[in-house]
């Protein structure tokens, strides 16, 4: 169960202490990088990286400088993920309609962004980009040119922004920000054009490694 103990605001981050006496140090990544959740804090090492930081207040306020599209404000999940580039927190916060999934890299002196994305599930999550989604069109150069004037003429009775073709065969498809969230409806109706091999959302990909929860960090 999450711990009702840190509320992320845009202005600032603060606790309410609740979290169980029994403190554990982790081990990820056959040793890469160490957690040890305490009441109000996260202690973390990496030692790909050579450093040793806490998350707690002051420290976490500091995401607040990083101009995200989320303020933190709903239910959220908190996650450290360690792998041979370090570490990271990842947060998946509900935000209205939304949910986003947001990539830090953790420093000695603070956040930097890696990737903020939305995704479509709670807890673990590499997010994809808000509003683009990728098709790959059929080899035909016929249909392909018309399929490429049709969305031109935005004559698909399908709603979008704009488009790119990326590479012979490779279309990207930027949706009105409206419509963001939703990337896998649109999805499945360019999916049934004829012309369309492939229609998917422009996931973000993130090195292997090992999770940990940080339930201290978390809020429901």
């Amino acid at each position: 169960m999450k711990k009702n103990l840190l509320i992320l605001t845009l202005l600032s981050l603060f606790s309410t202490v609740s979290f169980a006496e029994n403190i554990q140090v982790k081990s990820l990544n056959q040793g890469t990088c160490w957690i040890k959740e305490e009441a109000e804090s996260v202690k973390a090492t990496s030692f790909v990286q050579g450093i040793s930081v806490e998350l707690n207040n002051y420290t976490l306020s500091k995401i607040s400088e990083l101009n995200l599209p989320t303020k933190f404000e709903s239910s959220l999940d908190a996650m450290a993920f360690c792998s041979g580039h370090g570490l990271s927190l990842v947060l998946n916060a509900a935000e209205k309609s939304l949910r986003y999934c947001v990539w830090l890299k953790i420093n000695q002196d603070g956040f930097e962004t890696q990737s903020v994305g939305l995704t479509d599930i709670e807890g673990k999550c590499d997010g994809y980009r808000p509003g683009v989604i990728i098709l790959s069109i059929v080899e035909n150069s016929l249909d392909r040119e018309q399929f490429l004037k049709d969305l031109k003429n935005h004559s698909l009775d399908i709603e979008f922004k704009s488009f790119e073709e990326v590479s012979e065969g490779l279309v990207k498809i930027e949706l009105l920000e409206e419509n963001w969230g939703s990337e896998a409806e649109l999805s499945s109706k360019f999916q049934k054009l004829e012309a369309v091999k492939y229609a998917e959302k422009s996931f973000f990909y993130h090195p292997i490694g090992e999770w940990s929860d940080l339930e201290v960090l978390g809020r429901e």
